[in-house]
């Protein structure tokens, strides 16, 4: 009889993506507190965002976000955002 170990993948994400993120997620956080914009506010321009999901960006935590959500939030409180290939 095999026995079998549960193996709880890493997912590789490249550095680029992971300071992208970073990126996003301090620019998100400076305009949230410049502002004062609560998540209410938010989630009338991005129906899909919820309190948590600010506070997890708040406190650091938006490695957990995509991108693409990122870029969205960013955009829904007047953030710009580009990306440049070299």
């Amino acid at each position: 009889m095999a026995s079998s170990r549960p193996v709880i993948p890493n997912r590789y994400i490249p550095v680029s993506a992971a300071r992208m993120k970073d990126r996003i997620g301090e620019a998100i956080v400076r305009r949230i507190e410049r502002d004062d914009i609560t998540a209410a506010e938010i989630a009338r321009r991005y129906a899909s965002i919820r309190a948590g999901d600010i506070s997890k960006i708040r406190q650091g935590d938006w490695a957990i976000f995509g991108i693409n959500r990122l870029v969205a939030i960013a955009e829904a409180i007047g953030v710009s955002v580009e990306a440049q290939v070299s």
